[in-house]
């Protein structure tokens, strides 16, 4: 009814504005090929892809027979595939289909960006506004502020909480990528908020914030905090800790804790300020192999009493 769906006596299809009605997550860094008659005719499909985040869109200008179709596109993938080439090196611009002369393969879009050997994270400090590249559990989004809290860069970070009207213990965002040869370092930003704090520091209520990469080899912890790490009393108890005894020690992590300008289902909101987190990631580098990188918030004790933990920054160099 709306001219988005094509459908015939024994086939069906679509039109371009159907992408553009239905695409629901972008396509990151994509390399799409259509290997269909007239596919990049007049670039209204490709256009649509291209919007959508695809990196390049690789079909063909006219009509083209099975025979000749089969043979460009096999020779494409294994450009793309087996010789490490690019979108525009691996297409074949010069051969014509002997049946339609004139039509060939036809490319849209970035030929320095397309290409499959590049693993590398994806939107990794949240700045296309969405969870682009991210896998999300529970509770896991994209956000311009908390409060008075602004991204460390950019205009947006991630945050990953224990609730917030979107789940009761978990939430979590992870993406698989590789680290590419001579990258020595990963580092991130991070930011802990807890109703926990400070009446709860010392009790079987420990919400706790997990950073980790994840390798065939084994797994990284990058970070690993939870409410009594970041309590100003000694040992978890009830006696407020003075930084410069050397006889009474806070949390093992404790930096300051400030009332937060933001309230939870609960109230009684604090926060940590921004820490950075760096790890060496050079044994993992140049391997091919993929890496899971994982920020995980987690309940433990309750589910009443939120934690939230705020993102931004994902470098790895």
């Amino acid at each position: 009814m709306t001219g988005r769906v094509v459908i015939g006596d024994a086939t069906y299809g679509f039109v371009p504005s159907f992408i553009q009605r239905h695409t629901l997550e972008p396509f990151p860094a994509s390399i799409v090929y259509l290997g269909s008659c007239r596919s990049l005719y007049n670039g209204s499909l490709a256009v649509q892809l291209w919007g959508n985040g695809v990196a390049a869109v690789v079909g063909y200008s006219d009509y083209v027979t099975n025979a000749f179709a089969y043979q460009q596109g096999w020779k494409f993938f294994d450009g793309l595939i087996n010789q490490g080439q690019s979108a525009v090196q691996a297409m074949s611009v010069a051969e014509e289909d002997p049946a339609y002369p004139g039509s060939r393969m036809r490319l849209l879009g970035s030929s320095g960006k397309a290409n499959v050997n590049d693993a590398s994270l994806i939107n990794p400090s949240w700045d296309l506004g969405k969870l682009t590249g991210w896998k999300k559990v529970g509770d896991g989004r994209v956000i311009t502020r908390l409060g008075v809290t602004i991204p460390v860069a950019g205009k947006y970070m991630g945050i990953i909480s224990t609730g917030m009207g979107f789940t009761l213990q978990n939430g979590s965002l992870e993406q698989p990528f590789c680290i590419p040869a001579a990258k020595t370092e990963l580092s991130f930003f991070w930011k802990f908020y807890s109703e926990e704090f400070i009446e709860y520091c010392g009790s079987s209520f420990m919400d706790r914030f997990t950073a980790t990469l994840q390798a065939d080899t084994g797994k990284l912890t990058m970070v690993d905090v939870w409410i009594d790490q970041l309590c100003p009393y000694d040992c978890g108890g009830k006696s407020p800790c003075d930084p410069g005894s050397s006889s009474c020690k806070c949390g093992q992590q404790w930096k300051t804790l400030t009332q937060a300008d933001v309230g939870f289902d609960q109230g009684g909101v604090w926060m940590t300020p921004w820490q950075k987190a760096t790890v060496d990631v050079s044994p993992l580098a140049g391997s091919g192999k993929k890496v899971d990188l994982k920020f995980f918030a987690t309940d433990v004790g309750d589910s009443i009493f939120d934690t939230a933990i705020l993102l931004d920054e994902v470098t790895v160099q």
